[in-house]
């Protein structure tokens, strides 16, 4: 994954400056590293979306940032609005290409298809692994196919295969998904009112903020 150019300029932190730059499509960021001081930025609201669409949930990004030259970073957090989806907030961690770095990674199912034929789906665990690697080598997803397994089968997190450069940091013992009767998997799925209720209630993820 190569770092995908983004421009930055330098903001003021509050409330009221963030609304402002929403309201004319810029995101409020931070940037931060390792004994390094954070920097409160903001970003083209299209300009990042594009990033994500091409990059996955952590691209890699050449940061230039207005009077600070380029920063190298990974896309560590993101704040949404819990009714809308919207982006809010976005965490920028600097990175050097040559250390290797923990970052969680989405687990994707393949082979879903042969198991509707069999009155069977995939109920998922955990959608996230934590891994290490170079941020070069940080991968998209993680593909685990489901082909062939029946009801009762499970997967754990040492079974999902890993790219070259990439290794687990999530037990190796805990369940990734299932394969349970479809008709379980249906009961199963929580309703849309009750995820905006839980998301509202959550609180914001570490080192994230709508300053």
């Amino acid at each position: 994954m190569q770092p995908v150019q983004l421009s930055a300029g330098v903001r003021e932190a509050g409330k009221g400056i963030s609304r402002n730059l929403r309201r004319n499509m810029r995101l409020p960021a931070v940037l931060y590293g390792q004994g390094k001081t954070s920097l409160s930025v903001s970003i083209g609201t299209r300009e990042f979306e594009r990033v994500m669409q091409a990059g996955g949930t952590h691209p890699l990004v050449a940061l230039e940032v207005e009077g600070h030259g380029s920063r190298t970073a990974v896309v560590k957090a993101l704040q949404r609005h819990p009714a809308t989806g919207s982006l809010l907030h976005v965490d920028f961690q600097e990175v050097s290409l040559t250390h290797r770095m923990s970052v969680r990674v989405p687990v994707l199912a393949q082979g879903t298809e042969e198991l509707e034929g069999m009155g069977v789906a995939v109920q998922h665990q955990s959608r996230e692994l934590e891994v290490e690697c170079l941020p070069l080598d940080i991968p998209e997803y993680l593909v685990v196919d489901v082909g062939g397994l029946k009801a009762g089968d499970i997967i754990r997190a040492a079974s999902v295969p890993l790219p070259p450069g990439v290794s687990l940091l999530s037990d190796p013992e805990e369940i990734v998904l299932g394969i349970v009767l479809a008709r379980m998997a249906e009961a199963a799925e929580p309703q849309p009112a009750a995820d905006a209720e839980a998301a509202a209630a959550e609180p914001p993820a570490k080192g994230t903020g709508q300053d």
